[in-house]
């Protein structure tokens, strides 16, 4: 038995024979879907940190990725790779945590940048003494900071 390709239509009381598309119902669907996949997450998270997602840094502590957020604020395309790293809630000092997020920019980022081929323009490194959720203020949890630009495969610090 063949199946009947025709779809029945009705267009303002009026009954009208319609073919499916060439190439399936569902082409229509697909648009819809990358229309809202483009228009509702401009800022979409890309990856989440596993266990191959620790990074060993040069205080000798380590860092677990959380999270990669791409970000478009109009022309500029940002990176926020977001780690967790418990030990800077006992009060751990600036310059050392600095160094590390330099570390982790230069080892880490610019390699997985590469790998899932994004060109931002800037990175923003930053450390969380706990998770916690992207944009959502949680001042009892310690968390540091910085962006870098990137030029010549260099992360440069860049001031806030």
């Amino acid at each position: 038995m063949a199946l009947d390709p025709v779809i029945k239509h009705t267009v303002a009381g009026r009954t009208q024979d319609r073919a499916a598309p060439a190439r399936g119902a569902l082409k229509w669907g697909w648009g819809c879907l990358f229309v809202c996949l483009t228009v509702c997450a401009p800022g979409m998270a890309l990856a989440t940190g596993g266990a191959d997602d620790a990074v060993l840094l040069p205080s000798g502590e380590t860092a677990q990725l959380q999270e990669l957020i791409q970000e478009n604020l109009g022309e500029a395309l940002i990176a926020r790779f977001r780690f967790v790293a418990p030990w800077i809630a006992g009060g751990t000092d600036y310059d050392t945590v600095a160094a590390d997020m330099e570390n982790i920019c230069q080892t880490y980022a610019l390699g997985r940048l590469a790998d899932i081929d994004m060109h931002p323009t800037q990175v923003i490194i930053s450390l969380s003494a706990a998770e916690s959720k992207f944009g959502v203020a949680t001042p009892e949890v310690t968390q540091f900071f910085e962006a870098f630009s990137l030029s010549d495969g260099r992360c440069i610090w860049e001031p806030f």
